[in-house]
This record gives C-alpha cells, structure tokens and sequence, in this order.
C-alpha cells in the first residue's frame, strides 16, 4: 500500500513517533500535501537536534524552524563531542526560544559555561507553557552564584512540573544549593550529583510543598538540629544515593508514610536485611517497589565470609522471600585486597554491566529461588562462569564495560545484546593476539545495534596495535582516547603511520565520531579529509601548544584552534572543561 493513500489523520498520528528531523528529512518536499501537513497541520513538533549533522541542523534551523515556531513543543540541544557548539550556535541564529510561544520542555546537554548558563535561565522565564526543563551533564568549575539564581529562576517557572539539574562541579563538589522561591507547581525533582544534607532537605520540602518524585544524593555530613519533624505527605516515590553511615537518611524514610517506590544506592554503608524490615514496616507500609544497590568495604580484620553469610541470612527470612518476594544477590571476590561487597537487587535492571577476565575470582550468591548460587574458583572456571553467564540476562544492557579473554564455554553462549549501544574494551596483558581479535568480533557480530567502540587498555602478546580489522554494520562511533597499547599505560599517539592505517579500515570509513590522540597537527587534517562519513573529531594533539591547561579559556590566544581555522571550514573549540581536548563539527 503506497503511504500517500493513507487519509490525512492517519499520517499526521503516524507523525507523532518522529523526531522533527527524522520527520522534514523524510517528508518535505515529497509534494505539496506533505508539505501543507507538516507546516499548516501538525501541531506539536519534537526536535531533539542530539547526534544530528551539523548540515541538517544548519538547514533545519534556516529554512524549517521559522515556518512552525508556533508549533514546537519540545528541543533537545546539545554541545557534546558529537554536536560541538550545537546550542551556542542555535541562540546566534535568532533562533531564540521566545519564539516558540507554545514550547512545553527544554533540554540542554553538556552546558559547561556560566555565561550559557545564564543566557539560557534568562528566556526560560519568558516560556509560560514550559512544564519540563531538563540539564544533563554539565559540568563546572566551581558552584558559584549563578548556579544559586539558576534554581531560584526556575522555582519561579510558574507552570514547571519535571527539573532534572544533572550539574557536575569540579573542584568543590560538596557545595549544594537550594531554592529561596516557593514552586507549587513542581512535582519531579531532579538532582543526581549535588550533594545535599537532611537540613537542606527540609528546605526543599518547603520551597516545593507539591513534590511527588525525588531523585538527589545525600552527603555524610553530620545530622545538625533542623530535621523533619513532620511527615512529607506529597512524595510517592525516592531515589536516593548516600556515602557513608547517615542518620539523616533514616530521618527521612521515616517521614515519608505514603512512598510507592523506594531506591537506594550507597557507597560505604551496608544496611542488612533486619533493619530494611523495620523500617518499611514500621514506617513505609504503602511501599510497592524496593531496590537496593550497596556497595561496602570490610576492614582487613574482618572475616569476609562470615561477614558475607550474616548480610546474605538477613536477607533470608520469610518476610523477603514470602511476604515481599524482593530478592537480592551478594557478590565479592575472595582474593581481593580491597574487600568490596557489593549487594543489589533483583531482577537488576542496570543498563551498566562489567565483565572481567576470566582469570578473575568471582563469587555471587542469590536468594532468588529460580536462580543458582554462582561460585568461580580458580579449579572449576569454566564450568562456573558458564553456568553463571547462562543465567544472567543481558536484554537490558545498553552500555558493556568488557576485558577480555573469556573462557570459551562462556563465549559460546552469550546472548545477543538486543540494546547494547556502548562497548568499552580492553584486555589482559599479553594475552594471544589471535584470541583477543577473535573473541571481540565474535561480541561485536551479537550487538546488532552498537554504535560507539572504545578501545582501552591494548596489549596482547605478539602485535601490540590497536584492532582496527575488525567489521560491523552498526557502529558510528570510536574511541581511542584512553587507549593504551604498552605495559607502561602510556596512551596511544596515532601518528602517520597509525593514521594512514586507520584511514583505510573497515570502521573508519563508515564512522561518524571520532575520539583520538595525534602526534602532530597535519595529522588532524589528514583524518578530516580522508574520512568521508566523520561529522565530529574529539582532537588532543600532541605538539599542541596551550600552555594554560588549568585555566579557562582565552580564545584569542589559542595557537591550535586559530591554525585549525585557517585550514579548515568547520566549527572548531577548546573544551571548557578539558581543556586537552579540541571539538570539530564538521558536516
């Protein structure tokens, strides 16, 4: 059936499910009637310009934007590695978001500058239909002033309900910030990595009386006289992440008597069964869902195994494995020096998985009765790292931290990785060449979907080079950055030789990103134009000469990116942040 017998409302609900960039790249132009549908029709456009070419986004931004600004109801922008400069170049083109009268969410990725920052808050004011407004990895050098009126601006969007504030900060990472102005209207709250504690919880409670949704981390620092002192009635579900022992985290589960969904991540503290039973019992009794993901350290006196039995026993009960049906796995490595146990929730649903060698000695126990209690000695490795990988599901797994080698039973019979997107690998060091080369194509061949490649830690017994033989239809993306090819760990320089090989491999030709170290500048030149798909280069060069690495940047007195532009016509930066780095968008 042709899609343009389709009558007009079955087109225009099909449009729904595009991305306005997917959309206008598909249908514009087609004739005139797609072209009436898309600008006059439809209603409620989504761009989200994340992993688009600098081409479409300039060509959107110029001739389709200005037709539909009435229209728009949600932009996703971004200034990663992928898509450089990609929001300072939208609000240069008079594309600000005061024109779009009916925008109802904003999100920004990678804003590293106080200046963007600002400009940014100062027309969200302006947006009177905006209800979501996300920020997400952004980094800074310090907390600073700016940051404190970015939340006393938005607490004062007047119809904001969802604020995620995903803000990193460098050097002073304890500074928390909390809001003077009072938001009735904000109902999810957002913020995984500023580090809060109980009293300023309180203040928060106060500025957003209608909270439902909490996603924040709270720090150890000690519990001073201003805790809850009466219940949080509005919040129904807590992400929580704590460090070390805290009162305060106990304070605040026990005021919060209508909480659906509880989940906890912690690092340093393990709380045992016994007492997670208290509490929801005695104070989270509408409790639904409960994950747990804690990680511990045990002093070197300590008897790990006795220790690992009492936390797993208390986790054993009738009230976990009847009652509740929440079941938890324990796993630690015995020979480890560092004594880490780490104890988490099933199914675990991370979309974050680690594989290590199989020399490594892993043991896990579960109290999942359809589960096995997966124990690897050195004496019985195959059998028991096949047995355990049989039972673990990787359907939910988009992003595989990986060092190789793996047991051959095991590689057998890994699964398909359905929604893998991110690969980081590495491997032993002097391992057989062939076998590592073999059993990274092998993975790659079952990740139908990979888009992204990073190679880290490189030296197999007889060529010790980065694999860049290896095939796959899917990725885009690579990664050599962090890439090490010496027992020394110094990092991977691709000079004329490396480049020219790299130009030529079955990878390159198709990818569009690329993350590398050069030795000297020509070869930067040499990658850009012998790379015909490349639309973004994340550069360190190393005859660059910046000298003030520590600094914020100064543009005028930047030798390399000044030489870059005279030699070639893309958008070229220093990063603010990593200042090493160098960030082409090229097509």
């Amino acid at each position: 059936m042709s899609l343009e017998l389709l009558a007009n409302e079955i087109l225009l609900n099909l449009f729904e499910y595009f991305n306005g960039v997917d959309l206008f790249r598909a249908f514009y132009d087609l004739n005139s009637r797609f072209n009436r549908l898309l600008i006059v029709h439809f209603r409620i456009h989504i761009f989200d310009f994340h992993l688009t070419s600098k081409h479409d986004f300039d060509l959107i931004c110029r001739q389709y934007l200005p037709l539909i600004t009435d229209r728009i109801v949600t932009l996703h922008l971004s200034n990663t590695d992928e898509t450089p400069c990609q929001i300072d170049l939208f609000l240069l083109d008079d594309c600000t978001f005061l024109r779009f009268i009916h925008l109802r969410s904003l999100s920004f990725r990678y804003v590293c500058s106080n200046e963007l920052l600002t400009k940014i808050i100062f027309q969200c004011r302006h947006l009177l239909h905006l209800t979501c407004l996300r920020f997400i990895e952004c980094f800074f050098e310090r907390c600073c002033k700016t940051h404190y009126d970015t939340i006393n601006s938005i607490w004062t969007l007047p119809k904001l309900t969802h604020c995620l504030l995903d803000f990193k900060f460098l050097h002073n990472d304890q500074t928390s910030f909390i809001p003077i102005s009072v938001s009735k209207s904000i109902k999810h709250v957002s913020l995984p990595h500023v580090n809060w504690q109980l009293n300023q919880f309180v203040e928060l409670f106060r500025c957003t009386p209608n909270i439902r949704h909490l996603d924040a981390r709270m720090s150890d620092g000690a519990v001073d006289g201003k805790q809850l002192k009466s219940p949080v009635q509005s919040i129904v579900a807590l992400n929580l992440f704590v460090s070390q022992f805290s009162k305060g985290m106990f304070n605040l589960l026990q005021n919060m008597p209508n909480l659906l969904c509880l989940i906890v991540k912690t690092s340093g503290m393990i709380i045992n069964g016994d007492q997670w039973k208290q509490i929801i019992v005695d104070h989270l009794s509408k409790l639904k869902i409960f994950k747990i993901c804690m990680r511990y350290q045990l002093n070197n006196g300590n008897d790990k195994e006795k220790e690992i039995d009492r936390l797993f026993d208390s986790y054993r009960t009738s009230y976990w494995l009847k009652d509740r049906q929440w079941f938890v796995r324990c796993q630690w490595t015995p020979n480890d020096t560092t004594s880490d146990i780490f104890l988490y929730s099933l199914p675990d649903l991370s979309d974050y998985f680690v594989i290590q060698p199989s020399s490594c000695t892993i043991r896990t126990k579960s109290t999942c009765p359809w589960e096995y209690d997966y124990e690897k000695d050195d004496d019985h490795a195959s059998h028991l790292i096949h047995l355990m990988f049989t039972h673990i599901c990787f359907s939910n797994i988009r992003h595989l931290h990986l060092t190789l080698p793996f047991t051959d039973i095991l590689l057998s019979d890994l699964p398909r990785f359905d929604r893998l997107i991110i690969l980081q690998v590495g491997c032993f060091p002097l391992i057989d060449t062939n076998m590592a080369g073999w059993q990274l194509q092998n993975l790659i061949n079952r990740a139908l979907y990979l888009y992204s490649l990073e190679i880290l830690a490189w030296f197999p017994l007889i060529i010790q080079e980065i694999p860049l033989n290896l095939t796959s239809h899917s990725i885009r993306s690579l990664c050599f950055q962090n890439a090490c090819c010496s027992l020394s760990k110094i990092k991977t320089y691709f000079d004329d030789q490396r480049c020219s090989a790299l130009i030529r491999s079955p990878l390159a030709i198709q990818c569009e990103f690329l993350s590398i170290i050069v030795n000297k500048r020509k070869n930067i030149l040499d990658l850009v134009n012998g790379l015909p798909n490349l639309r973004a280069l994340n550069i360190q060069c190393q005859d660059d000469k910046w000298k003030n690495k520590s600094t914020l940047l100064l543009i005028d007195d930047d030798e390399l990116v000044e030489w870059l532009r005279t030699h070639l016509s893309c958008v070229i930066n220093r990063d603010r942040t990593f200042t090493e780095c160098i960030h082409l968008w090229i097509r």
